[in-house]
């Protein structure tokens, strides 16, 4: 099997303007660097994060996200996003995988935010192996609908996801389906390329 180097990891997610050419000017995001065990532990929406990261192998990961400039058209996303999580092999990917699929399916309520509404989807046509849609509506700043959706997929021994953050309730499953399917074809290139 091949090995994915902190590099290799960080090469499979997406710059901006690879998600659509018209996001070329968004910038990178705080958010964005290595993810790593030490990250998850204390997390308030997920508890056992870091321990169940540790039995399943976790290797590495990379987090990439890029958000709207300032003074940007108002009605584009806030924000969008991949991230890929490396295990050491299917087997693996597959638990962290249905484990995130249930975790969303029943989010939390103790992680400082105020949801409104949340729901899974099904990601059609599939992207990857596995993969479901989720969506999370929440109160942002001065009281006003943030809307968080992402599609997660999984392809052998990685977890990869796709995000758009939005400052409005708009419906972007569709959009965000589309990154996953442009963010799976791109690390089946980076995958297939010689070493």
């Amino acid at each position: 099997m091949r090995p994915i180097s902190d590099a290799g990891a960080i090469n499979l997610t997406l710059h901006a303007a690879e998600f659509n050419p018209a996001l070329a000017d968004y910038e990178p995001a705080q958010s964005t660097g290595p993810m790593t065990i030490s990250d998850a532990e204390g997390d308030p929406c997920n508890a056992d994060l870091a321990a169940m990261l540790t039995r399943l192998g976790f290797e590495r990961g990379y987090n990439r996200d890029w958000v709207r400039p300032d003074g940007a058209n108002r009605d584009w996303n806030l924000s969008v996003g991949s991230y890929v999580e490396i295990y050491p092999d299917a087997n693996a990917a597959h638990s962290k995988f249905d484990l995130d699929k249930t975790h969303d399916a029943n989010p939390p309520t103790n992680c400082g935010v105020q949801i409104q509404s949340s729901s899974t989807f099904d990601v059609t046509p599939t992207v990857g192996e596995e993969a479901f849609g989720y969506r999370l509506t929440m109160t942002g700043e001065a009281g006003a609908s943030d809307t968080y959706t992402w599609v997660e997929f999984r392809r052998g021994r990685i977890v990869a996801c796709t995000d758009v953050i939005r400052g409005d309730s708009r419906d972007t499953a569709a959009e965000t389906a589309l990154y996953a399917e442009l963010l799976d074809a791109h690390m089946v290139r980076s995958l297939s390329a010689p070493e």
